[in-house]
């Protein structure tokens, strides 16, 4: 027994130092090339949150991602999108949902991230009840957020949402409706943040520049016959 919580203790100190080390390299000066490192589409037409973490609970790299993006100043809230990739995927998206609803912090889903990883197996209904009371604390709560009937219906709105993007794996950001930075482009959760840094500079940019040109047509001065 004492083995098993040693080896686990090691485990996740080891992809959290690796997060840490995310947070630290932010800062260095880095190129990255649209279409290769990330993707710019034409925004969608719903209103979407700034910052979303599309993953699930059972990935790793998503553990990673999101330890990262906790500590990183910017993200003052990230939103999590369950994907249902796979049918098996289901329960764990229920879950998300339900820790959603009861509002549980971004460490309390770490917790959840943890367990999963260690335990991925047999995520019904008695177990997330279990594990959603130790963290929220109130059992009551638990219970009628898990009984909720609208539940099925907003993971269901935000699959068709997650169709629009050209998203296909685990962990993804969305940024700003039209920024998509994927597992594969990132390769690392460092990486990711920089990256993400990139854009978010970018598209700062862009803002003050499409401000500043509709300033100046506004005061623009006006040629009469």
């Amino acid at each position: 027994m004492l083995n098993r919580f040693f080896l686990v203790f090691c485990f996740f100190a080891v992809i959290v130092c690796q997060a840490q080390d995310a947070e630290s390299s932010v800062t260095e000066p880095t190129e990255f090339i649209e279409g290769q490192d990330y993707l710019v589409l034409e925004p969608v037409a719903e209103e979407v949150p700034p910052l979303i973490l599309v993953f699930w609970y059972g990935s790793e790299s998503s553990y990673q991602v999101l330890h990262a993006l906790s500590q990183w100043p910017q993200a003052e809230s990230v939103t999590l999108w369950p994907a249902v990739f796979r049918e098996s995927w289901r329960p764990l998206a229920r879950l998300a949902m339900v820790a959603q609803e009861l509002k549980l912090s971004n460490e309390q889903q770490l917790s959840i991230f943890e367990q999963v990883i260690l335990s991925p197996q047999d995520w019904q209904r008695e177990r997330q009840t279990e594990l959603l009371v130790q963290l929220h604390g109130e059992q009551e709560a638990v219970e009628t957020a898990l009984r909720d009937s609208e539940l099925p219906k907003r993971l269901k709105v935000i699959q068709k949402q997650l169709l629009k993007y050209p998203i296909s794996h685990v962990p993804t950001i969305i940024f700003k409706g039209r920024y998509i930075i994927n597992a594969n482009q990132a390769q690392t959760a460092a990486r990711l943040l920089q990256i993400l840094e990139h854009i978010s500079q970018q598209s700062s940019q862009s803002e003050n520049e499409v401000g500043e040109a509709s300033a100046s047509e506004q005061h623009a001065p006006v040629e009469t016959q």
